[in-house]
């Protein structure tokens, strides 16, 4: 047993401890035979050195293993704290969903006339493109939040570059 352990690392002792415990019953088992003893198993319970050595093996990867723990506790919390810049907003827009949809509408007070195609699609279509290009999606959604008023829209701002949409 000593001649196999003098000739391995001690990283080989303590990572290859099957080996090594293999090892060590095939060298031995012609020896212990002629004692008329068989080795059923060998179990190596512990390795030690008093220089410390063998616990300053492992502190790296101890080290590695809190620092990826750390990581990903940090990255949870942000998640958990993006899904609650989302919950309060998305309540806070429900609860001002009807003045929200108002002054998207107030965009269309002063059209006289307007032919919509394609239907309901079309007209989806406008409104969502009247709430974008007036500014009254998402500026118009914080400025309400923010307790704003939002400023007026003209006809011109909501629609400048879609004749399809106006007469």
């Amino acid at each position: 047993m000593r001649s196999i352990i003098g000739n391995l690392t001690v990283e080989d002792l303590i990572i290859n401890r099957d080996a090594l415990t293999n090892e060590i019953r095939t060298s031995s088992a012609d020896e212990m035979s002629k004692l008329g003893l068989n080795v059923d198993s060998l179990q190596i319970q512990e390795i030690e050195d008093a220089t410390g050595y063998i616990t300053n093996l492992g502190r790296p990867h101890a080290a590695a293993v809190a620092a990826l723990a750390r990581i990903a506790e940090a990255q949870r919390d942000q998640e958990a704290n993006a899904a609650e810049q989302e919950a309060v907003v998305a309540q806070q827009l429900a609860e001002r969903w009807p003045e929200i949809v108002e002054a998207g509408a107030k965009a269309f007070g002063n059209v006289d006339h307007m032919v919509v195609l394609n239907g309901a699609q079309g007209v989806e279509e406008m409104l969502a493109k009247a709430l974008t290009l007036g500014g009254a999606g998402p500026g118009l959604a914080k400025a309400l939040l923010n307790g704003e008023t939002p400023s007026k829209t003209t006809e011109s701002e909501i629609i400048p570059e879609a004749p399809e949409l106006r007469e």
